[in-house]
């Protein structure tokens, strides 16, 4: 972190998502007992993952496993930054599209993790959530579980914290 960090070449929103990668990941290590553990993945840990392929096509800012006594728990991490809307929209289309195809769970015989979109502001949360619902809708059957939240709350509460705002009306809980 610290190689790119002092990188000249980094832009201020990559470096900021990996400081953000860096909290959550810090946050789950303080959160693992005896009964729940955490694994965090990051792009440059895709490779060489038994799931490599699909990550590297999704390319999620991290994936994280979860895993208690009897069951075991997955999440994407896409840290949304500001950028033209229609590379926002291409990159939630890519992560529904990627469900309704149920490669993941073909390759991996699991149910599709949670997609957990951190926004860097309650007005792009809000225009994401929109968009999303609007796609969502479009969907006769199950849809991904999406949970929302703004990278402020993120940084304040962590990961596990009371953030996060559900399109599936469901809480989400660690």
């Amino acid at each position: 972190l610290q190689k790119y960090y002092r990188e000249q070449d980094r832009s201020l929103s990559f470096i900021s998502s990996s400081l953000l990668i860096a909290d959550i990941y810090l946050d789950l290590k303080n959160r693992d007992s005896k009964k729940v553990k955490f694994k965090v993945f990051i792009k440059s840990d895709y490779p060489s993952h038994e799931y490599a392929d699909f990550l590297l096509a999704l390319k999620p800012h991290a994936y994280i496993t979860q895993t208690a006594e009897d069951n075991e728990k997955e999440y994407f991490v896409e840290i949304v930054s500001h950028q033209p809307k229609e590379r926002l929209r291409q990159r939630i289309k890519n992560y529904l599209y990627s469900f309704q195809g149920r490669e993941w769970e073909e390759e991996t015989d699991k149910d599709f993790p949670t997609i957990l979109i951190i926004c860097p502001s309650e007005e792009l949360l809000d225009y994401i959530k929109t968009y999303t619902k609007r796609k969502l809708a479009q969907f006769d059957e199950a849809h991904p579980i999406i949970h929302l939240a703004t990278t402020e709350k993120v940084s304040q509460a962590g990961i596990t914290g009371d953030v996060w705002n559900s399109l599936n009306n469901r809480k989400h809980e660690y």
